[in-house]
């Protein structure tokens, strides 16, 4: 029985539908997608997807208590929740520049877990911010 599974692709914003034909995991043909780039995104979707991961970590003596996150390449699908399990561990310290690497080598992916924007460390308790109306 052929396996049949049906992707849709994110290449592009036309968003085809390509189904993939694979009798025994062995793909034999793809089809539905509008351009070569949609094609090769269905072949590696179906033998081995990947995913950036994009999350928060908690930041001590910020202005917010989170800073956001993300892998700076893909991760294997099948990593994802362990490698969130991961991320949910660290705690940090303002103030961090974006870029900060968070985790270097999440599980041995050889993807980094970098901030993504700044983290501005909180004003000392007691005193005020200078605004322009002051």
């Amino acid at each position: 029985m052929a396996e049949e599974k049906q992707i849709t692709c994110i290449v592009c914003p036309l968003g085809c539908t390509v189904n993939v034909t694979a009798p025994g995991g062995v793909i034999q043909g793809v089809s539905g997608h509008e351009c070569k780039r949609g094609e090769k995104y269905a072949r590696d979707e179906f033998t081995w997807p990947l995913r950036v991961v994009f999350t928060t970590v908690a930041v001590e003596n910020a202005i917010l208590p989170v800073v956001p996150v993300r892998s700076n390449r893909p991760l294997p699908r099948e990593l994802v929740m362990e490698a969130m399990q991961e991320i949910r561990k660290q705690t940090l310290k303002a103030p961090l520049e974006a870029g900060h690497v968070v985790i270097r080598n999440i599980l041995a992916t050889g993807a980094d877990i970098v901030t993504t924007a700044p983290a501005k460390a909180a004003t000392p308790s007691g005193s005020k911010l200078r605004t322009n109306a002051s």
